[in-house]
């Protein structure tokens, strides 16, 4: 938490600040109550921590999205209604976070900043309601703050293993980065296949997989093994799992254009906040990205806008 004030004050220079909750707002031990403030204090809305197992509960990170923000025109005489969103996750306690773990919180928190920070006059377009193909970009953006030596040099100590520990994580995961990568486009066209324009014909969708692994991946699918049983994006992104790797292609030309000179860039954070997390979805993201890294980071093909492959590499 301490690690996510850090870098919220030094992009944004924002405050995120602990509250206590009203008799009966925390549902569960633990649960804890964020307000995030502007510089000079006022506030901008709240995010509540779920961020410890307990029995029964879902063991995946998500994001809730509780009340969404809503800033109409003054002349309309409508209330503005203040946004408030829950972090969940199951680390486990007592302990420090690993690396992926890590990531992890910075990842889901970077969709409560969209949420948190959208200024859109409608509810409806506030935060992650706009295009599926780019809600993903400002968690993975924020994700990138998390794997950055400098940034996690501040908050390693005690809170993720040490340093000595977050230097090993750091060189597995560079280690394994293309094969992740390739599973990912594996997860992506198994997606495409169970949710083509054709109707879906019966059949067992680990064959599929097996088959896409024996194409794809140096390493064929281990027989009685089915990972796509825990595969739950391919419900709730049906048709659109690719948004990830598109999203971690435009985040990481945001990153290289802003922060790869200085992760702690305030200029830059400004930037982001006012180019792609107050417009929420009200504006189209080309323009958005446009503005951000210029018109170079999307091809334009067949209709859509497409990233550059090789910002993933």
């Amino acid at each position: 938490i301490r690690g996510l004030g850090l870098v919220v004050r030094s992009v944004l220079g924002l405050q995120l600040r602990e509250e206590r909750g009203a008799e009966g707002e925390l549902w569960a031990p633990g649960v804890r109550k964020m307000a995030l403030l502007e510089e000079s204090g006022e506030p901008i809305g709240s995010v509540y921590l779920d961020l410890l197992e307990r029995p029964g509960k879902t063991p995946q990170a998500a994001h809730f999205n509780i009340r969404s923000g809503r800033f109409p025109s003054r002349e309309s005489g409508r209330e503005p209604q203040e946004p408030a969103v829950a972090l969940v996750c199951s680390f486990a306690q007592n302990r420090g976070l690993t690396l992926s773990e890590l990531e992890t919180l910075f990842h889901e928190f970077g969709h409560a900043l969209h949420s948190l920070l959208s200024r859109t006059q409608y509810q409806n377009l506030a935060g992650l309601r706009g295009s599926l193909d780019s809600v993903e970009v400002p968690s993975h953006l924020w994700q990138m703050f998390a794997t950055d030596p400098r940034v996690y040099r501040e908050i390693a100590e005690g809170h993720v293993g040490g340093a000595a520990a977050v230097r090993e994580a750091e060189r597995s995961r560079r280690l394994f980065h293309a094969m992740e990568l390739q599973q990912q486009v594996i997860f992506s066209l198994l997606d495409f296949a169970v949710h083509d324009s054709q109707p879906y014909s019966p059949g067992d969708p680990n064959k599929i997989l097996a088959d896409l692994f024996s194409r794809y991946y140096p390493v064929r699918l281990a027989n009685e093994t089915r990972p796509e049983a825990r595969f739950g994006h391919i419900v709730g992104y049906g048709g659109c799992y690719y948004s990830y790797l598109y999203a971690r292609a435009v985040a990481s030309e945001l990153w290289a254009a802003h922060f790869l000179e200085n992760p702690f860039n305030r200029e830059s954070g400004e930037k982001i906040r006012r180019e792609l997390l107050s417009p929420g979805g009200a504006v189209h993201v080309g323009a958005q990205f446009k503005a951000l890294v210029g018109g170079n980071c999307l091809r334009h093909i067949d209709g859509g806008a497409v990233p550059s492959f090789y910002a993933l590499l």
